[in-house]
C-alpha cells in the first residue's frame, strides 16, 4: 500500500507566525502529518469525515481562542483521489424492479435516499441513515436486503421488506477486514455479496442471509467492479492497475485466468445471459466474449463508470460521467453485442438505473443546486419491446404451421411410409395428316 512521507515546510508558514503570536494551533486529521508537526500544537486525529467534523465541532465549542485547522480525509482520499466529484453528493443508484423502489447512495447525508418508481418520474420517500457513507449498492430481491458497500470498510444489511417490523432499517453491520468497502455484486444461486475493497486489491465473500465473512480474496491490484456469472459459476472483477479483467473461484479466490485488456484501464463491467462481458473502458467501451475470447472495441462512450446490464430489454447501460465535455449514457445490446444509442446528461452521473414498469431511465443529478435524480425515456432507435400476448399467440400458430408442414413432407419422404403411385400408362405415337404427333 501506499505511504506518505511529508516533509518539513522549507519556510516559515503562517502556523508559525500564529504560534509565535501566542495563538494556540489545532490540526484535525490529516494536518500534523502534512506539516510534519511543524507549526501544529495540538494534534486530533480523524480517520473519517464523521470523527473529523465531530472533533471540529467539540474544538469550537470548547476553545476560547486558537486556530482550528481541519482535514476531511475522504473527502481527498476517497473521492479527491479518484476525481470522484459527485462523490461529494451521491454515487450510485440500485432500482428493485419489483419492489417499484430506487436507491440512491447519498454521500453527504451519509444515508441511502429512497424512491417510489410506481410511477414516473420517481418520487423520493425518505433517506435511511447510515453508521458510515455510502459507496456500492447491491440487491437481493428474494432475501428483501439491500447491500451496502461504506467507507468504513463494513458491508451493511439494510431490510428493505415492507412487511417487516424493521422495514428500511440496517440490520447489521459486516467488517470486510478492509478500509474501505466498494462496488458489490450479489450472487443469488449461492446467496453471496461479494465486496470489493477497491485500491487494497481485495474481495470479502459473504453470506448473504448470516452475514458470516467466508473468505478473503487477495488479486494484488486496485480492483474496480465485481460480477458473478451464473452461467459458468465463476467471479470476474475489473482491474485498472492491472489493465486486466480476473477470473476467479469464488470458492477458493484462486485466480483461473487474466485477460489482458489492452490499455483499457477498465472500471465498470456487467456480463450478460450469453457470458459476453461488456466493460467500460478510460478512452473507449469494449466487450469480452468469456466462450469465444473474442473482442470488440466502441468509441462512442469514453470514460464511462458503472456499468448495468438489464436482462428483460437485453440492454447495457454505460453511464459515462466526464468533467470535461458533455456526460452521457451509452446503450449497447445484441447478440454480438453492439452500440444503440447515447443520451447525453446534463448531471455526471456515474451510473444508470432502468425502471422496466414506466420504460424510464434514471441516473444521478450531482449539479449544484439539482441533486437528485435525472430521468428520460430510451430513444426511438432503441426502444425497448415486450411480446404481447396477442403476437405470442399469432407466432405460436406461425410455428405450428411450419412443424405440420415439415411432418407432412417428412412422411412423404420416409420410403417406409410413402404411398407408391400407380405405374402410368405407355403413350404411343402416331402421324396426323399435317405430319404432326397425335397422343393416344
Amino acid at each position: 500500500g501506499r505511504r506518505d512521507f511529508a516533509l518539513a515546510p522549507p519556510t516559515r508558514s503562517y502556523l508559525q507566525e500564529l504560534q509565535q503570536a501566542g495563538i494556540q494551533v489545532h490540526g484535525v486529521g490529516k494536518i500534523h502529518d502534512l506539516f510534519a508537526g511543524v507549526g501544529i500544537d495540538v494534534k486530533h486525529p480523524a480517520a473519517t469525515n464523521a470523527k473529523g467534523l465531530e472533533s471540529t465541532t467539540s474544538l469550537l465549542r470548547e476553545l476560547e481562542s486558537g486556530l482550528i485547522f481541519a482535514n476531511l480525509v475522504e473527502t481527498d482520499q476517497v473521492y479527491g483521489h479518484r476525481h470522484d466529484v459527485e462523490g461529494f453528493h451521491r454515487a450510485l443508484i440500485e432500482i428493485d424492479q419489483a419492489g417499484h423502489r430506487l436507491y440512491a447512495a447519498d454521500r453527504a447525508d451519509q444515508g441511502i435516499d429512497v424512491f417510489d418508481t410506481s410511477k414516473a418520474p420517481a418520487r423520493y420517500l425518505l433517506t435511511i441513515p447510515l453508521p458510515a457513507a455510502p459507496n456500492g449498492l447491491a440487491i437481493a430481491r428474494d432475501l428483501a436486503r439491500l447491500y451496502v458497500g461504506a467507507t468504513n470498510g463494513s458491508v451493511l444489511f439494510v431490510d428493505i421488506d415492507p412487511k417487516s417490523t424493521t422495514f428500511n432499517q440496517v440490520l447489521s453491520d459486516v467488517p470486510t477486514g478492509g478500509k474501505d468497502a466498494d462496488l458489490l455484486d450479489y450472487a443469488a444461486g449461492p446467496q453471496l455479496v461479494f465486496a470489493s475493497n477497491g485500491i487494497e486489491g481485495t474481495i470479502a465473500s459473504i453470506d448473504a442471509k448470516t452475514g458470516q465473512v467466508k473468505a478473503h480474496f487477495n488479486v494484488g491490484f486496485a480492483l474496480e467492479q465485481p460480477r458473478f456469472n451464473p452461467a459458468d459459476g465463476m467471479l470476474y472483477v475489473t482491474s485498472p492497475d492491472a489493465d486486466g479483467l480476473y477470473q476467479l473461484d469464488p470458492k477458493d479466490g484462486k485466480i483461473k485466468n487474466k485477460v489482458p485488456l489492452g490499455g483499457c484501464l477498465p472500471s465498470g463491467m456487467a456480463i450478460n445471459g450469453q457470458s459476453q462481458v461488456l466493460i467500460a473502458c478510460h478512452n473507449a467501451v469494449i466487450t469480452w466474449d468469456l466462450h469465444s475470447a473474442t473482442s470488440q472495441r466502441f468509441n462512442q462512450v469514453v470514460g464511462g463508470d458503472v456499468v448495468t446490464y438489464n436482462s428483460k430489454t437485453d440492454r447495457f447501460f454505460v453511464a459515462s460521467p466526464r468533467q470535461a465535455g458533455p456526460s452521457a449514457v451509452g446503450i449497447f445490446g445484441g447478440n454480438p453485442i453492439g452500440y444503440i444509442a447515447s443520451v447525453p446528461t446534463d448531471g455526471p452521473g456515474k451510473s444508470t438505473a432502468y425502471d422496466e414498469t414506466n420504460d424510464v431511465l434514471y441516473t444521478p443529478d450531482v449539479r449544484l443546486g439539482y441533486a437528485g435524480l435525472a430521468s428520460f425515456r430510451p430513444p426511438a432507435s432503441a426502444q425497448f419491446t415486450y411480446p404481447s400476448v396477442a403476437s405470442i399467440a399469432i407466432f405460436a400458430a406461425i410455428v405450428l404451421v411450419i412443424v405440420l408442414v415439415f411432418v407432412l413432407v417428412g412422411r412423404g419422404a420416409d420410403p417406409i411410409l410413402r404411398v407408391e403411385p400407380e405405374p402410368r400408362r405407355r403413350r404411343s405415337r402416331s402421324t396426323s395428316p399435317a405430319g404432326g404427333e397425335v397422343k393416344t
